[in-house]
């Protein structure tokens, strides 16, 4: 059962080089990665397979040599669709590309880009230019040239170029994009926070300015579950390590992690886990 992550650090091996260039294999038809954000530009070269990547509230199918672009806080997640998927992921700081003086560049493109108020379009066309580019990226970034820094510098440089030559959302449509992120996301730290406690749909609905039917919908749509049970999951994973790690009973669990009922919560353990919590004990110590 994969965590769930919210807002990430990318696994940057080098901050004075903020710059994560991974080949991705995945051999499972599953859940790649739980919905989450950062404030990086991500990039998603499918070399081989299918895949689902829901950003935001849209949902879109890739395959081999489409590019797939995540803007600096877009909520997203991945799901494999054939039993073996590969593809390159590229994560960057955008201030790695930013001149030392402030120039036309950084205010006009960079600065905007990175506060959401210009956006790419997740499933960007992959043209040869671009293509050539992202191979030329991967190879000089896996090498040892004593220039590699700026070269894969110049190189990110060209590629974010390339990609703004192709922006088409409104100011409209970003201002009304970014505003529905920024809901969901303070209502998965709102619940992720308060998994413990009870939660009630309508009042979180009211507490967040939103109407009832607007914000399941809207959730749905973003994270690709219901409320109940993206809560129910965060529930469960918590549990697991009061199970793994203490000696506590389940009806005291269960209470600890925002079940009243001791029953009603080794049902919905068994239906995430397929076992009864005592089933999952068990088996940790065989």
């Amino acid at each position: 059962m994969k965590e769930q992550y919210l807002y990430i650090l990318p696994p940057i091996p080098d901050k004075r080089f903020p710059i994560y260039v991974e080949k991705q294999t995945h051999v499972n038809k599953e859940e790649l990665f739980r919905p989450h954000w950062h404030e990086h530009l991500e990039l998603i070269f499918m070399l081989s397979g299918e895949l689902m990547l829901t950003c935001n509230a849209q949902k879109i199918h890739g395959k081999t040599n489409d590019l797939l672009i995540l803007n600096p806080n877009d909520l997203h997640h991945l799901h494999s669709i054939t039993a073996k998927v590969e593809y390159y992921c590229i994560i960057f700081d955008l201030k790695m590309i930013k001149s030392l003086t402030t120039d036309l560049g950084d205010l006009d493109f960079l600065l905007p880009l990175s506060e959401n108020k210009i956006i790419f379009d997740t499933q960007s066309k992959s043209t040869q230019d671009i293509n050539r580019c992202l191979v030329r990226l991967v190879r000089e970034y896996n090498g040892d040239n004593l220039a590699k820094p700026l070269i894969v510098k110049s190189l990110l440089m060209e590629m974010v170029s390339l990609l703004f030559t192709q922006c088409k959302y409104t100011k409209q449509e970003q201002e009304k994009r970014n505003s529905s992120i920024k809901l969901i996301q303070n209502i998965l730290l709102y619940l992720n926070k308060n998994y413990n406690k009870s939660v009630d749909i309508s009042v979180l609905a009211k507490n967040f300015n939103i109407s009832y039917h607007h914000l399941c919908h809207l959730f749905k749509d973003y994270t690709n579950m219901s409320i109940i049970k993206y809560l129910s999951e965060i529930r469960i994973e918590k549990s697991l390590r009061y199970l793994e790690e203490t000696s506590k009973s389940i009806t005291e669990i269960s209470a600890l992690v925002g079940y009243e009922d001791s029953n009603y919560f080794s049902r919905v353990f068994k239906k995430i886990m397929h076992k009864t919590p005592r089933e999952y004990v068990k088996d940790l110590n065989l």
